[in-house]
């Protein structure tokens, strides 16, 4: 999980303001506002102090001492090799659920440190949270899956096939016909804006990643719009689900491509597919995921700040959509490429 960033800048400027604001105030309202700030203080002692309860609890513990080596970054592996294949996944998948819950932990720590300071410094300027709102920047998205990309190297149409039929000779000339083909009719085409400059970049052959509007389909696609929401919320509870007993701070939450939330027949996915024909055709099933920032709200419960991501390989998977097109890639008369892109924050609240 990536960290939200610190406006350091910021907070210097908020020193200044304060002690121009103790300068000017009078003795009984400089009261009021360090009281807020002392109340400030204590709620900070007791929700970091639940989170460092949590993390030694880990980190000194015999049992996993015994089993796994973990870093100063949260990052846990096994230290014995079993010659069991069945044992040794056992163990893998262990220290992962492990370092996935000692990273939430460490970054909620982390995000804390910065809500309490927000908190402070609202309390010695005499700000509401209103006026001066708590907005860490949202960590950028996790690594790419690479599991597509494998996927498709086995069917054919993946980056270690790019001209691998180089060589083949009527492979080549039918390849150059088609491309010339579409490159004819192209222009031509109507009403699928989001499909033909995919295919452009295709025929581009730069294997560079496409960016894609994610704001744009946000607006466009309400199922789109309606998933990105659920599955933020539902990656704000899988976070939560790590912190301690009691906690009732800021929380710090990513998901990963792909990754679904709930039991089956209820539940909400990491991929989607538009009904819409020119997303069909530019997109088809692509991956998404979610990170952002969930803050206590004024009447309870939390108000979350998130942005969405996409990623989607853009292939012609032969066994999916024959071999014409992939032929294209495999020649190296066009090539496929990642389209990737992360929308504007957006808001929604859990109760």
């Amino acid at each position: 999980m990536n960290s939200a960033a610190t406006n350091w800048h910021g907070e210097m400027r908020d020193q200044a303001a304060i002690r121009v604001k103790n300068a000017a105030d009078s003795m009984e309202v400089r009261a009021l506002r360090w009281t807020a700030a002392a109340e400030a203080f204590d709620d900070a002692a007791e929700q970091m102090g639940l989170l460092r309860t949590a993390i030694l609890a880990i980190a000194d513990d015999p049992g996993y001492k015994s089993r796994f080596l973990i870093s100063d970054k949260g990052d846990v592996s096994p230290i014995r090799c079993d010659r069991d294949l069945a044992k040794m996944a056992a163990e893998t998948s262990a220290a992962s659920g492990l370092q996935r819950r000692l990273h939430a932990l460490l970054q909620n720590a982390e995000l804390a440190g910065q809500y309490y300071d927000w908190r402070v410094d609202n309390a010695l300027l005499g700000a509401s949270a209103g006026e001066r709102p708590f907005r860490p920047k949202i960590a950028g998205p996790p690594s790419r899956p690479s599991e597509t990309r494998r996927d498709s190297n086995r069917t054919g149409s993946g980056p270690r096939n790019y001209r691998s039929d180089l060589g083949n000779g009527r492979a080549l000339q039918e390849a150059s016909a088609l491309r010339l083909g579409i490159a004819n009719i192209l222009p031509g085409i109507g009403g699928l804006p989001r499909s033909k400059a995919l295919l452009n970049h295709f025929l581009s052959r730069s294997g560079e990643d496409f960016v894609f509007d994610v704001d744009d389909l946000t607006r466009s696609d309400r199922g789109f719009r309606s998933l990105s929401n659920d599955h933020a919320q539902h990656a704000f509870h899988d976070a939560e689900s790590y912190l301690p007993e009691g906690y009732k701070g800021p929380v710090v939450f990513q998901s990963r491509y792909g990754q679904a939330y709930g039991p089956e027949g209820a539940q909400v996915p990491g991929s989607y597919r538009s009904p819409d024909r020119d997303l069909e055709y530019s997109l088809g099933t692509f991956s998404l995921q979610s990170s952002g920032i969930a803050v206590p709200g004024d009447g309870g419960g939390y108000d979350l700040q998130y942005q969405t991501s996409i990623y989607d390989y853009y292939n012609f998977d032969p066994p999916k959509t024959g071999w014409q097109l992939n032929a294209m890639h495999r020649t190296g008369m066009a090539q496929n490429f990642d389209t990737i892109g992360t929308s504007s924050p957006r808001f929604t609240s859990v109760r």
